[in-house]
């Protein structure tokens, strides 16, 4: 069975104007003497996790660019210890002063564009979908090439349930950004998934990838395709990278339950539904899991006792 994890230091970045999540931001954990202990990336909701940490005092640091540096200091024991990061952008160069870096592309978007993208960003924070929706189409009305603002239009469209205006939006952000926005990429191949295309999903997910690996959510949805596509060994591989990334989902180990399972691999599959009961114990696959379980170990006790009857 896995050992549990000695202390963990989890948390979240948001940027400071909008309170939205700050994705695929780096994070690194600083020991007291100064010296550099690890690094992670935010996911899609903002989060971060380093675990199996010692007892001690870290600093928990994230230096974005376009934005003032921000760090926690964190005394962490053998338990958990959560931090919010707010991520505030450095201010624009008046009278000589240093400001952020702004790329040309950002200087094309029109004000009022980027206002209603914001927009939408923060009505979509506040659980206001549709109203996130008509704000993400007035920015694409205005700037016509603002394929970030077709992604979003595509999550909205996935909230609400509309999987082929999704698909169709996400299809658009990947055109307009010439296959260089990953996210739009991530997203296409979930609803590839969701829709029973897994060739079609790994493609996408897998050019996601190559855009940015940092994402636990790209691996996980990667492993989903290859689980899909029957490919055990690879989904696998697959899940242990989201493990890597985000020690604490319990739909990880559930996956790697069915992927032991198709191996025939029963002593694993007890110790993934034994990790995911002990982050999710409530629910009511929760419920299944433990059937499962004491199913699984009723076989394995029984087929014991038949090989130990026929050495006797």
């Amino acid at each position: 069975m896995r050992s549990a994890a000695s202390g963990s230091i989890s948390g979240k970045v948001v940027f400071a104007a909008s309170n939205r999540p700050a994705e695929r931001v780096r994070v690194d954990l600083i020991l007291p003497t100064g010296a550099w202990a690890a690094n992670s990336y935010t996911d899609w909701s903002g989060e971060f996790d380093f675990d199996t940490l010692r007892p001690g005092d870290y600093r928990v640091v994230v230096n974005q660019p376009g934005y003032e540096r921000v760090e926690e200091n964190v005394d962490m024991d053998f338990a958990s210890r959560w931090v919010q990061l707010r991520l505030t952008e450095v201010r624009p160069q008046v009278n000589g002063e240093i400001g952020a870096a702004v790329s040309v592309r950002e200087l094309s978007i029109p004000v009022k564009a980027r206002k209603a993208f914001k927009s939408g960003l923060e009505l979509l924070a506040t659980k206001d979908t549709p109203g996130a929706l008509k704000s993400f189409e007035q920015a694409v009305k205005r700037f016509p090439a603002y394929y970030e603002a077709y992604h979003q239009i595509g999550m909205a469209y996935l909230e609400l349930g509309h999987r082929e205006d999704a698909e169709q939006a996400f299809k658009r952000s990947i055109e307009l950004s010439s296959g260089r926005y990953a996210p739009a990429q991530i997203a296409l191949g979930a609803v590839f998934c969701d829709r029973g295309k897994f060739i079609e999903a790994e493609r996408s997910i897998r050019e996601g990838l190559e855009l940015d690996d940092a994402p636990w959510l790209s691996h996980y949805m990667l492993a989903k395709a290859l689980f899909g596509l029957g490919r055990w060994d690879e989904a696998e591989r697959s899940v242990h990278e989201v493990i890597a990334r985000k020690s604490d989902l319990p739909e990880s180990y559930l996956l790697l339950s069915g992927i032991h399972f198709n191996q025939d691999n029963y002593i694993a599959l007890l110790d993934d539904l034994d990790d995911y009961l002990r982050l999710d114990g409530e629910s009511s696959t929760a419920a299944e899991a433990r059937t499962l379980r004491e199913k699984v170990k009723l076989a394995l006790a029984q087929e014991n006792h038949a090989a130990a009857s026929l050495t006797r």
